[in-house]
């Protein structure tokens, strides 16, 4: 488990190119929508939005771990696609605050924006852990060695995810944004 993070050239140049697309897609759609900027107001937190970015956060691993019972690599780039699109919509809520000025809430956007970046990061590498460690594992049928694999890849990740997750559910619960339109 102790293995290096390893993507190939093609990857890597498909998430960027992807992150990329998502925040052109989010910023296409926010002029479209006649967007005038958005004001972020903070307040201690929202449990309901709480509650609701824990679901999102845990279902995204989840779609993760599903993704790793076909045994390629490949199929990893539909999750990551979905965190990219979340991403990229983040990073255009960010952009749109600068023109009412509102500093603190657009760093506190951008700062989501790197920790979904983060978790898009931990899930895929723990779906690549898994999928790479499940030919060479002897634990009997094809969903015992999965499910090997994938309590022993939990295990070895589990701080950076769920601090990540936690930094996600706080930022999501503490702020309120407010859209203008032109």
């Amino acid at each position: 488990m102790n293995k290096k993070f390893e993507m190939t050239k093609e990857g890597w140049t498909f998430s960027v190119l992807f992150f990329l697309f998502a925040v052109y897609y989010s910023f296409s759609k926010a002029h479209f929508a006649h967007w005038g900027n958005v004001k972020v107001t903070f307040f201690l937190v929202h449990w309901s939005t709480l509650l609701s970015s824990l679901i999102y956060a845990v279902i995204l691993v989840l779609f993760y771990l599903v993704c790793t019972l076909l045994p390629s690599r490949r199929i990893v780039a539909l999750p990551t696609i979905i965190t990219l699109l979340l991403a990229g919509q983040e990073l255009a809520l960010a952009y749109y605050t600068l023109p009412v000025g509102d500093i603190l809430g657009g760093l506190v956007l951008l700062i989501g924006t790197l920790t979904i970046l983060y978790m898009a990061y931990i899930n895929a590498k723990i779906s690549f852990n898994i999928i790479d460690s499940i030919v060479d594992a002897d634990e009997g049928h094809y969903f015992r060695r999965w499910f090997n694999r994938v309590k022993v890849s939990l295990a070895y990740d589990w701080k950076p995810l769920v601090i990540s997750i936690v930094i996600y559910m706080i930022i999501n619960a503490s702020m309120l944004m407010t859209l203008t339109f032109k």
